[in-house]
């Protein structure tokens, strides 16, 4: 068994699993249920238990306990970015369903306050994580401790993230027309794919910073 599974099964028993309110985030998808509700708040709320598991973390001494351990710091590093991708997956898995069900039999004319549960929601939201991790993690990782700047510059990257990409599709026709509603379903699926890569890329780019940082902190 690889050192990053063993890892993430430690993250699993330890910090995921006895965590409750991952789970009940998670469920907050069925606010794509909603008529007329900015849908991007349901995935935001899952962004609020990662800065809590660390929380729970530091106050274990995870780190400082694991970092004694004959393994490297890139893996340490990488077994909470395993945990944080889970959790974002797990949120836009459990929201999936939902937003059939909205575009399908429940919101069939549209959201009038955002975008619909369409594809482009998911692409949309898969940048705004990708944005909330390349802030969150290697800000963290700078000192291995703090975590109030970490969550507060990364909560306010998604926020600007979100808002800029809810109001340009709202307000310049063409791509309202490409992007909102049922009908354009090519144009949306090449966003989500452009929204998958930017998710991918930001978490190589921001891994790579988080490790160079925890390599100069003395815990």
């Amino acid at each position: 068994m690889s050192n990053l599974t063993k890892l993430f099964k430690k993250e699993w028993r330890l910090a995921i699993a006895p965590s409750i309110f991952v789970f009940i985030y998670a469920l907050l998808g069925l606010t794509l249920l909603a008529p007329n509700y900015p849908y991007f708040v349901a995935f935001g709320y899952c962004l609020i238990g990662i800065p809590t598991l660390f929380s729970f973390s530091k106050g274990n001494r995870d780190l400082e306990f694991t970092a004694n351990l004959p393994i490297s710091r890139a893996d340490i590093v990488k077994s909470k970015f395993v945990t944080i991708s889970f959790i974002q997956i797990l949120q836009i898995l459990v929201a999936i369903p939902f937003a059939i069900l909205s575009a399908l039999l429940i919101n069939t004319k549209g959201n009038i306050i955002g975008l619909d549960a369409n594809f482009s929601l998911f692409a949309i939201t898969f940048i705004e994580f990708g944005v909330f991790n390349l802030i969150f993690m290697p800000t963290f990782f700078k000192t291995g401790y703090r975590l109030a700047p970490a969550t507060t510059f990364a909560i306010l990257g998604y926020l600007f993230t979100t808002i800029l990409l809810e109001i340009i599709i709202a307000f310049i026709p063409a791509l309202n027309i490409l992007f909102d509603g049922y009908s354009n379903i090519v144009a949306q699926i090449c966003l989500l794919a452009f929204g998958v890569v930017f998710y991918i890329a930001s978490m190589f780019l921001s891994f790579k910073l988080s490790v160079k940082n925890f390599n100069k902190v003395n815990l």
